[in-house]
């Protein structure tokens, strides 16, 4: 898609979202792993530090 976007067939990325995306249903998350999902494993912001700020809950 950005390959095309890059080519000039679409003007923005809303553009080339709207023509080629068709959500068919939302996936909601378990309330069991809400919790887990929100953590960083330690191993994780060793090797990203951008992560180090990124909010966790």
């Amino acid at each position: 898609m950005l390959g095309a976007h890059g080519a000039g067939r679409f003007v923005g990325v809303d553009e080339m979202t709207a023509a080629t995306v068709r959500p068919r249903r939302r996936v909601e998350p378990l309330a069991a792993n809400v919790a887990r999902h929100g953590q960083i494993p330690p191993k994780s912001l060793a090797i990203h530090p951008a992560l180090k700020g990124a909010p966790r809950d």
